[in-house]
């Protein structure tokens, strides 16, 4: 059945006096009447009514005459027909109809008509209070600042959820309030305003919804810190499925029309959110990945008026790129990708030199400049200095920067023969031209990063002959590892560290600490810490092992993960690396000897290959070489650049896999692939934002890298040459194409990808709910099929019990009047396990008793007050970051930094992750911040001021989030210990 086309219906003899509500409800009572009781379901369909300015008519407000909008023609005319039959009328005038002339309704009309009916009236007094509520959120950000009104709006989401019937500005303004009168004015949310990160307001738009969220701390870039005092302004919009997943592409479901006219309309005509206009920005390539853009509202400074135009020609000079829209919004993504706060007016002097190339035209320097020691060492100085002195880096400097500089974009690495503030910038790395001189530092290599497998990875070294054994035993290994971590509080702070889990609340370090105290995971059952970590711990295992077995993610030993730049001195030889690896702890390795070397994402049998490392450089080496540490030193030569043969990589920040076990060294190569990248889609014209955004549509709807990589899995799976099936050499081009994607324009054919050859799947393939989309399973004999065999995950920890318990927890307490007097009480009579232990070792820093005996009165009223900052923070946390709305994930999970509710999509989920430590980080760094006080005091009395911390947890044990607040008072008293051992040495 064809879809209903609107119609405008005539109408005239309007009375001058009356307006559109007035004409609107008038017409309600025909429209809503018995006569169209049949049409649209039966409910009150919407329609517009729209009164006509006539020339006539300058004294009066309309000329008597409206257009009204209604769904369809056959409503159109039913409603001409009635009013025929039956007399309508408004203040005593009868009403005619008729069909309007032209027929041609706005296309934004159309749509508001899919809407539900809104009384005009209440929708009226709707925008009022959503007008008073604007200027009362404008004139809080004037007095309070936007972090503290941002925490406010947040927190006003779930304070609504309690009280419906309130009003929602009484509401907003008791919160501001509130924060107002906070005793000791520790505001967490007002000190990152000082940081790298921002508040950023988050909209996801779905198929039939707009959903609000934030504001979340996010990553800071370019255009955000140069419009800083207008964060506010911008939005971070994603296009997801109504389950906010990402938007799944199925041979057999038709999302055109939701993409071309739901998510299209928006790119290109913006969103009204709180009564202002936000329009497309950009993206950041990351960004872009995950469907989310930048919208942004227009703001004025300096009497300017600020606009996205204005913001992307601000950024440089695109003429040699216009004409693509792909490669347009690629280059402006470049102001949008996530750098530090740690900008840095460059150099005294930019060399622009050529790169080196090989003799087939390969660039062996594609992406990599140089710079020059006193530069490296103020870049790095500068990068750290505005840290707090707790959180500033301690290790040398990095040898390789991962930079932004106006146009240019790519790594930086050391060359002692240059002198100066001296940095060199090669042709590859210039994306266009800028007049901005400005340093931004992506990403510092001060440390390098432990290697794991990958299923694809697994594949491709079958392909080329390594057999089982080698990964069973590393797999194993790893299992057994994880499942011990809980026989001993040292194995589980090793294990945390290994996978990088608990690194915002410093879990390995407080764990550690703990041990020294004697605190034992077995005895101290009474305490409310220790079953804490317990579950805690479980979450961790459960994350590592679901990993292992659903992604292969299993740790190799003696094997790196090290960005890469190129041999400036031209010492290494062809098939020669150079590698130094410094870790935090003090080891220090020349990596010697035949290495595997590859580069995510492995899909073509040639993207892993042997080569020599070099180990120690002999004294007449290069002084600079041998001075690089962290990074993989690639030669300048052969008939192809080394990291090109690598899935394509190349030096503007790419990572390297270095493998030594030479269990997994394969004893044969496959000749790499080779590409020839596709030319841009160009328009005959420079292309605009409405460009970019209809591109921005046109990925979304041709995004089908997964499926191709998915497929590629499944055809080596399945084909007796693994990886070396020849579909899969044809899906590896077409990955390849997929991935330029985004800068090219050019994209895949999904009907153009070879079919897998079965329609049965491997019993890897399931996804954690054992969904298999109803197709046939069967035993994969590949290893990965081994791999995923052979870990049985433990039953899940009872995250939703957990939850749902913690839910209840949070409404309880959320009210609570926080009592001085019930810390207090806690000095005086304190049977904790931990609290007695920590007294006798705080004995040998601070006088404790006499502490305890003098007025530590407001001193306990500040840490009350920064325990319910905390407490807000880790609620909204847990409320924003579950992949169910209705339950909260648990403390112990934000603590773990995991998530242990299932998903269909774990990219989600890892996504969520991410955000989960970035904002749990923020949040422990600003309570540990407050904790100390300002940096004038005194070590000593900072371990005083951890201690009363600590003991707001012990009073408050059974309240939500005490116990992960004192494990950061915890993590303050241990490493200011350690700061005065370090002094008295």
């Amino acid at each position: 059945m064809d879809e209903p086309v609107a119609m405008e219906v005539f109408v005239r003899n309007i009375p001058y006096t009356a307006d559109e509500i007035q004409v609107t409800r008038a017409l309600a009572t025909v429209l809503h009447g018995p006569s169209f009781k049949s049409f649209m379901g039966g409910a009150p369909f919407n329609f517009i009514v729209r009164l006509i300015k006539g020339k006539a008519a300058r004294q009066r407000k309309h000329s008597g005459c409206a257009i009204v909008l209604v769904p369809s023609q056959v409503i159109g005319s039913r409603l001409i027909l009635v009013a025929t039959e039956t007399e309508v009328s408004l203040q005593g005038r009868r009403l005619h109809f008729a069909v309007a002339k032209g027929q041609n309704p706005a296309r934004e009309d159309v749509a508001v008509l899919a809407e539900p009916y809104q009384d005009p009236a209440e929708l009226e007094e709707e925008q009022n209070r959503r007008a008073e509520l604007a200027a009362e959120i404008n004139l809080a950000i004037k007095k309070y600042g936007v972090p503290t009104t941002a925490s406010c709006i947040q927190y006003l989401e779930y304070t609504r959820e309690e009280d419906e019937e309130a009003s929602i500005i009484q509401l907003f303004l008791q919160l501001i309030e509130n924060r107002n009168q906070y005793r000791g004015r520790w505001s967490l949310r007002d000190i990152r305003s000082n940081r790298e990160l921002f508040e950023c307001h988050h909209v996801t738009i779905t198929p039939t919804s707009v959903i609000l969220n934030g504001p979340f701390p996010d990553e800071s870039n370019r255009v955000i810190r140069k419009y800083i005092d207008h964060q506010q302004c911008f939005l971070r919009v994603q296009f997801r499925e109504e389950d906010r997943l990402q938007l799944r592409l199925d041979r057999g479901v038709d999302t055109n029309k939701i993409l071309d006219e739901r998510f299209s309309d928006i790119l290109r005509k913006g969103i009204t959110v709180a009564g202002r206009k936000f329009e497309f920005l950009g993206y950041s390539s990351s960004a872009l990945k995950e469907h989310a853009v930048w919208f942004m509202t227009k703001f004025i400074v300096d009497g300017k008026v600020i606009t996205p135009d204005l913001i992307r020609e601000s950024l440089g000079d695109f003429k040699k790129v216009r004409n693509c829209p792909a490669r347009y919004g690629a280059r402006i993504a470049q102001a949008f990708s996530a750098t530090e706060d740690g900008t840095l007016e460059v150099p005294d002097e930019i060399i622009y030199e050529n790169d080196k190339k090989s003799p087939t035209g390969s660039l062996y320097t594609d992406g990599v400049g140089r710079l020059s020691k006193e530069m490296a060492e103020e870049i790095w100085e500068h990068y750290t200095e505005r840290k707090p002195e707790r959180l500033r880096r301690r290790s040398q400097t990095p040898s390789a920067f991962q930079i932004r500089l106006g146009g240019a974009k790519g790594m930086l690495c050391v060359d002692p023969r240059l002198e100066g503030r001296v940095v060199t910038i090669r042709g590859s790395m210039n994306k266009f031209q800028s007049d901005d001189r400005q340093i931004e530092i992506s990403r510092a290599f001060d440390r390098p990063t432990p290697m794991y497998l990958n299923r694809p990875l697994v594949m491709l070294l079958e392909t080329l002959n390594v057999g089982l054994e080698p990964f069973m035993d590393l797999q194993r290994v790893a299992v057994q590892e994880t499942r011990s971590a809980a026989t001993s509080i040292e194995s589980a702070a090793r294990l945390l560290e290994k996978y990088g889990l608990g690194t915002a609340y410093k879990m390995t370090s407080v764990l550690l600490q703990l041990q020294k105290l004697k605190v034992d995971l077995h005895s101290q059952e009474s305490d409310h810490v220790v079953p804490f970590l317990k579950r805690m711990l479980s979450f961790a295992v459960n994350h590592i092992l679901r990993d292992m077995k659903y992604r292969a993610r299993v740790p190799v030993p003696d094997a790196w993960t090290l960005v890469g730049v190129s041999d400036e001195w031209g010492y290494l030889n062809e098939g020669e690396i150079f590698a130094y690896v410094c870790t935090r702890d003090g080891r220090k390795e020349y990596i010697k000897g035949p290495v595997l070397i590859s580069r995510s994402p492995t899909v073509h049998p040639g993207d892993a290959r042997m080569v020599q490392a070099i180990g120690e450089p002999p004294e007449d080496a290069p002084r600079g070489l041998r001075e690089l540490t962290n990074c993989v030193v690639f030669p300048c030569a052969g008939e192809r650049s080394l990291p090109d043969m690598l899935a394509g990589g190349d030096l503007d920040g790419d990572i390297y896999c270095l493998i030594k076990d030479e269990r997994l060294h394969p004893k044969s190569e496959y000749p790499p692939g080779n590409y020839d990248p596709l030319p841009p889609v160009e328009l005959d014209r420079p292309s605009d934002g409405k460009d970019v955004a209809d591109f921005v549509i046109n990925y979304i709807k041709n995004d089908i890298l997964g499926i191709i990589a998915t497929q590629h899995l499944l055809t080596a799976d399945i084909g007796p040459l693994c990886m070396a099936d020849p579909d899969c050499i044809q899906l590896a081009r077409f990955h390849s194409h997929a991935v330029d994607f985004p800068k090219s324009g050019h994209r895949v054919d999904a009907d153009s990808l070879p079919r897998v050859r079965s329609t049965a799947r491997p019993d890897w393939y399931a996804n954690e709910n054992g969904d298999i989309n109803g197709s046939r399973v069967y035993r994969s004999q590949r290893i990965i099929g081994h791999l995923f065999r052979d870990i049985q995950l433990p039953a899940p920890p009872q995250a939703g019990k957990l939850g749902r318990r913690q839910l209840r927890r949070f409404e309880r307490d959320e009210n609570q009047n926080l009592k001085v007097k019930e810390v207090y009480k806690c000095f005086s009579d304190d049977n904790n396990t931990i609290s007695r232990l920590l007294r006798l070792r705080l004995q040998e820093y601070v006088d404790v008793q006499a502490f305890e005996q003098g007025d530590i009165t407001t001193l306990i009223e500040q840490m009350l007050d920064i325990y319910q900052f905390y407490w807000e923070d880790l609620a909204y946390i847990c409320q924003a970051h579950s992949l169910r709305r209705s339950t909260p994930i648990s403390e112990e999970e934000v603590v773990a930094s995991t998530i242990a509710q299932r998903c269909s999509q774990p990219r989600k989920r890892q996504d969520l992750i991410t955000s989960i430590r970035r904002d749990s980080t923020t949040t422990c760094d600003m309570t540990r911040e407050s904790i100390e006080g300002p940096e004038e005091i005194s070590k000593e009395d900072r371990i005083l001021r951890a201690w009363v911390a600590w003991k707001v947890s012990v009073a408050y044990k059974h309240a939500y989030a005490a116990t992960s607040f004192g494990l950061i008072s915890l993590e303050v008293i241990f490493r200011i210990m350690r700061q005065i051992d370090a002094l008295d040495l």
